[in-house]
């Protein structure tokens, strides 16, 4: 009988453990009447957060029903939502409200004074314990107008503090999954930049090499623009472009840095695609001879999350837009890849000293995936959900093999 009550026990505790409470819904911006990508949604008294897609929709799998989430975005009044009062917790609708604060457009400080400022804080500013991140990583190849291959896994992003560079950084990639179209016309066979190690070579405050190289600044020039809100906090607005040369190409775009803390909270960055060579090297990795790869853009945006005590990397999107042409052929082809990252909940841990099992920044996932593919084990992780036209393309791309 005791050993019955006990296993009894033990099931119980084990259907507690597999229950888990969805929260899903659609985050709107009032002032412009349509969907806010990249809102963040925020579980109150956690780590753990997720961004909308590019429809505004959100889904957190959590293992209890939280008290409050809170819903901030770029230029909007950060929303706060009672779960408790939500008859329907998957069908929760925010409206988010334009920030009307006025901002002090006055400074005492350049622009420049400001971003050196900010680059003297990060030490105090972001975190300086060792982190282990779980982060969604999801990677789309569009051709013309329909997607050939989608790409996405749940990654282990561990980081050193931020008083020291990305050396020791590492990912690994934990579980992943991959749909390809089977028409041999939609294969490309060429690698360029990118990838689940993005996490760690994009992190611009950390890899200050890519945007903030201390003989680059001077090629830059910044100017202030209005402010805005992000999270409820003020933030400098400063846009920037390249008036100087360097043998690799150089930047322009827009950073965000917290008025109270001096801290980066958003960096857009455009990379110059003009010089073609300097910039087919430098997002190229490997091509089969004779295909020629003729750059578009690359745009970088790399958004951090202030916790209260420390900032930390939270999201990472790149896109490629590039052609692709055979030398005798007459007419290229066009291609679109967006890699995003979104990190979803992180904790203290220590960065493991061997780089075995490690995903390095000349992997590829859609190589390896085989080695990460299980279809039971994404139902409990928290991810960057499918827009409607990635949905379609699934669809399409499924009955196409």
């Amino acid at each position: 009988m005791r050993r019955t009550t006990i296993i009894l026990m033990l099931w119980m505790l084990a259907l507690a453990g597999m229950a888990q409470t969805v929260i899903s819904g659609h985050v709107m911006s009032r002032l412009t009447e349509s969907p806010m990508g990249d809102a963040e949604v925020h579980v109150g008294g956690t780590n753990i957060s997720v961004i909308t897609n590019e429809d505004g929709f959100f889904s957190l799998k959590l293992q209890e029903t939280p008290r409050m989430i809170y819903i901030s975005a770029l230029g909007h009044k950060t929303s706060v939502v009672d779960c408790s009062t939500m008859p329907d917790l998957q069908n929760v609708n925010v409206w988010l409200a334009a920030d009307g604060v006025m901002l002090n457009t006055v400074f005492a400080y350049s622009p420049e004074n400001i971003i050196e400022k900010a680059l003297e804080k990060i030490p105090q500013n972001f975190t300086p314990k060792e982190e282990c991140l779980t982060g969604f990583y999801r990677e789309t190849v569009k051709k013309k107008n329909h997607f050939t291959n989608i790409n996405e896994a749940v990654i282990s992003i561990f980081k050193t503090g931020y008083k020291h560079d990305i050396d020791r950084d590492k990912v690994q990639v934990i579980k992943g999954r991959s749909l390809m179209s089977q028409k041999t016309s939609d294969t490309l066979s060429i690698k360029i930049m990118g990838g689940p190690h993005e996490a760690v070579l994009l992190d611009m405050v950390k890899n200050r090499d890519i945007l903030f190289y201390e003989k680059d600044i001077p090629a830059y020039r910044f100017k202030m623009e209005e402010g805005t809100i992000i999270d409820g906090r003020p933030q400098f607005v400063i846009s920037f472009y390249a008036i100087g040369f360097r043998e690799y190409p150089l930047y322009s775009g827009t950073i965000y840095i917290d008025m109270e803390r001096i801290a980066f909270t958003r960096i857009e960055a455009a990379l110059d695609v003009s010089d073609v060579p300097k910039a087919v090297e430098f997002m190229l990795v490997k091509k089969p001879r004779g295909l020629r790869f003729r750059p578009k853009g690359l745009t970088t945006t790399v958004s951090f999350h202030y916790d209260g005590e420390y900032s930390r990397l939270h999201y990472v999107r790149n896109i490629y837009l590039f052609n692709c042409d055979w030398k005798r052929r007459l007419f290229a082809t066009s291609y679109k890849v967006v890699s995003e990252i979104v990190v979803t909940d992180y904790k203290e841990s220590p960065v493991p000293k061997s780089s075995k099992g490690m995903f390095g920044h000349n992997d590829t996932l859609s190589s390896d995936i085989a080695d990460f593919n299980d279809v039971t084990f994404w139902k409990d992780y928290n991810i960057l959900e499918p827009s409607e036209s990635l949905e379609n393309a699934v669809r399409k791309l499924k009955k196409r093999q």
